[in-house]
């Protein structure tokens, strides 16, 4: 019975230190719990006004930033797939990378719907299962990013896929960061 109440106890306390977070989490600030403030900042300073200090806005926002590059990542990636030039090699991995990227957007997009829907007695569950896919989303893209690295690729090829590869796991990190930030 004891170990109920403590249980009971500790899931009021996560919903109360969630929601007093929730409409605390200033805009500005908030980028410094991140690895890449800059790429923050700049991904997320033409949403300061809806946004504003509300931290629920700002993890959706910075989710769908996010989204929005794998996106176009995942098309540019398929772009280059249709090129006549490649290597079977490189053919491989960037059909490896277009997989990955399509995980990535995948889980994004669930982390998203599950962000819209964050309430109630299962707060706790949904916030695990978000943190989950992102950092699934982490280990995705650099999976593709490895796959450049390990084989023959031509410089071009590598340099477009890594630049953006790069670009998109500095926001999913981010956009991790500020989760933890708001449901700590």
């Amino acid at each position: 019975m004891h170990i109920q109440y403590g249980n009971i106890l500790s899931r009021y306390q996560y919903h109360q230190k969630f929601y007093r977070n929730l409409h605390r989490l200033p805009d500005k600030k908030a980028c410094n719990s991140t690895l890449y403030r800059q790429i923050c900042f700049e991904s997320l300073s033409s949403y300061t006004s809806t946004i504003k200090t509300n931290g629920l806005k700002l993890c959706t926002k910075a989710l769908t930033v996010t989204l929005k590059a794998a996106s176009n990542t995942s098309r540019l990636v398929k772009s280059l797939s249709k090129e006549g030039n490649l290597s079977k090699v490189e053919a491989g991995i960037i059909k490896d990378c277009i997989d990955e990227m399509g995980d990535s957007i995948d889980m994004l997009k669930q982390s998203l719907k599950a962000l819209g829907s964050v309430n109630g007695s299962e707060i706790e569950f949904q916030i695990s299962n978000i943190k989950t896919w992102m950092s699934a989303t982490m280990t995705d893209e650099t999976t593709c990013t490895d796959g450049i690295d390990e084989r023959k690729i031509s410089d071009e090829v590598m340099r477009k896929i890594r630049k953006t590869i790069v670009n998109i796991s500095m926001l999913t990190s981010n956009a991790l960061a500020l989760i933890n930030k708001l449901l700590g």
